[in-house]
């Protein structure tokens, strides 16, 4: 028998008792004799007057390629159908790599930042101006996990906070 609980009554006991315990908590905070428990994830004011009214992070993983959306590789029109040099033996763990291929897609500059948006989205190009693209990514692993980790956290090690904390500790609520 486990030393914690002695028997199955005395856990059943401890358990109901938990349980009632928390009603008559909740019952005492609606009639007003006690205070009732806050959770910790209610709003709090903010720590700094936000600037931002909303913050959307699109990340699609296993999304559309940077290649085929925002970021265009002229170079790899120009080489189209080579084979990759300069990087070692390739060992490929299913079927045979091919050859180097660019993107279907045509890109335009849009908005007065020149922003280069492929032709996949007419629409979104209309606000280039609006929007904030990251081109300069990098990361420690070649592995899709260790690397979205880092790009969300800092670091390839799951357990830090993520950028969704981080906005959530500066703007002080759900926003």
């Amino acid at each position: 028998m486990n030393r914690l609980c002695c028997s199955r009554r005395d856990l059943l006991g401890r358990l109901g008792g938990g349980i009632a315990n928390l009603a008559f908590l909740d019952l005492l905070g609606r009639g007003g004799l006690a205070a009732p428990a806050k959770s910790p994830l209610a709003p709090r004011p903010q720590h700094f007057p936000a600037k931002a009214k909303a913050v959307i992070s699109i990340f699609c993983y296993g999304g559309v390629s940077q290649v085929d959306t925002f970021d265009p590789k002229p170079e790899l029109m120009k080489r189209q159908g080579e084979t990759m040099t300069g990087v070692g033996n390739v060992v490929a763990s299913m079927g045979t790599p091919g050859g180097i291929m660019p993107s279907p897609w045509k890109f335009q500059k849009h908005g007065q930042c020149g922003m280069e948006i492929s032709e996949l989205f007419p629409h979104l190009s209309a606000h280039a101006d609006d929007l904030a693209l990251i081109r300069s990514m990098n990361a420690l692993s070649p592995a899709h996990g260790p690397a979205i980790f880092q790009m969300n956290t800092g670091t390839i090690l799951a357990g830090a906070p993520s950028v969704g904390s981080w906005v959530t500790y500066g703007l002080g609520s759900e926003n």
